[in-house]
């Protein structure tokens, strides 16, 4: 059985309908949040680029596993 690297990220990605921006503050939260969770994307896809040959992590002596980004949705606050 293939072990999968799962990195989960809670990050900020919509916003119900019925939900105001009470400042604007709520709204940098929100577009930072969307730039961090693409940010993290990338910097794993630049890993899992690098490592695509790794025949043989260091630590585990396991072969290279590819990682994933799970992002979900979370509520402001």
């Amino acid at each position: 059985m293939l072990i999968r690297n799962l990195l989960l990220v809670s990050i900020l990605l919509t916003i119900p309908i019925t939900a105001q921006l009470s400042t604007l503050d709520d709204a940098f939260q929100i577009n930072m949040s969307g730039i961090v969770s693409q940010r993290m994307k990338m910097t794993l896809t630049a890993e899992n680029i690098a490592n695509l040959m790794t025949l043989k992590d260091e630590e585990t002596g396991l072969p290279y596993q590819k990682k994933y980004v799970v992002l979900e949705s979370s509520d402001l606050g």
